[in-house]
Protein backbone atom coordinates (compact mmCIF):
# COMPACT_ATOMS: atom_id res chain seq x y z
CA UNK A 1 0.00 0.00 0.00
CA UNK A 2 1.11 3.62 -0.46
CA UNK A 3 0.99 4.56 3.64
CA UNK A 4 4.34 4.91 3.62
CA UNK A 5 7.33 4.56 2.45
CA UNK A 6 9.93 1.93 4.24
CA UNK A 7 12.38 0.78 1.95
CA UNK A 8 12.14 -3.35 1.74
CA UNK A 9 15.60 -3.74 0.12
CA UNK A 10 18.40 -1.78 -1.91
CA UNK A 11 21.47 -1.60 -3.16
CA UNK A 12 24.82 0.03 -3.22
CA UNK A 13 26.88 0.59 -6.01
CA UNK A 14 29.86 2.88 -6.75
CA UNK A 15 29.59 3.23 -10.32
CA UNK A 16 25.60 2.85 -11.87
CA UNK A 17 22.79 0.62 -11.72
CA UNK A 18 21.70 -1.15 -14.31
CA UNK A 19 18.15 -3.27 -14.82
CA UNK A 20 20.19 -6.78 -13.82
CA UNK A 21 20.22 -4.79 -10.45
CA UNK A 22 16.92 -3.37 -10.36
CA UNK A 23 15.38 -6.37 -10.78
CA UNK A 24 17.37 -7.77 -8.55
CA UNK A 25 16.08 -5.46 -5.74
CA UNK A 26 12.62 -5.35 -7.03
CA UNK A 27 12.69 -9.45 -6.19
CA UNK A 28 14.13 -8.66 -2.83
CA UNK A 29 11.25 -6.18 -1.79
CA UNK A 30 8.48 -8.84 -2.98
CA UNK A 31 10.33 -11.95 -0.89
CA UNK A 32 10.83 -9.58 1.64
CA UNK A 33 7.03 -8.36 2.05
CA UNK A 34 5.41 -11.68 0.93
CA UNK A 35 7.90 -14.37 2.27
CA UNK A 36 7.95 -17.80 0.37
CA UNK A 37 3.72 -16.75 -0.33
CA UNK A 38 2.63 -15.75 -3.24
CA UNK A 39 0.84 -12.04 -3.26
CA UNK A 40 -2.56 -12.76 -3.98
CA UNK A 41 -2.92 -10.35 -6.51
CA UNK A 42 -0.63 -8.46 -8.83
CA UNK A 43 2.17 -6.47 -7.35
CA UNK A 44 2.09 -2.80 -8.65
CA UNK A 45 5.23 -0.81 -8.47
CA UNK A 46 4.39 2.87 -7.62
CA UNK A 47 7.26 5.55 -8.29
CA UNK A 48 7.93 9.25 -8.02
CA UNK A 49 9.04 9.22 -11.66
CA UNK A 50 6.80 8.42 -14.72
CA UNK A 51 7.61 5.35 -16.66
CA UNK A 52 9.66 6.91 -18.93
CA UNK A 53 12.32 6.28 -16.41
CA UNK A 54 12.11 2.51 -16.23
CA UNK A 55 14.25 0.14 -18.57
CA UNK A 56 12.38 -2.36 -21.00
CA UNK A 57 13.40 -5.12 -19.04
CA UNK A 58 11.38 -3.91 -15.74
CA UNK A 59 8.24 -2.97 -17.69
Amino acid sequence: DCCDREALHWAVTTGGFNSETVQDVMRGAVERRFGNDLPSSPVEWLTDNGSCYRANETR
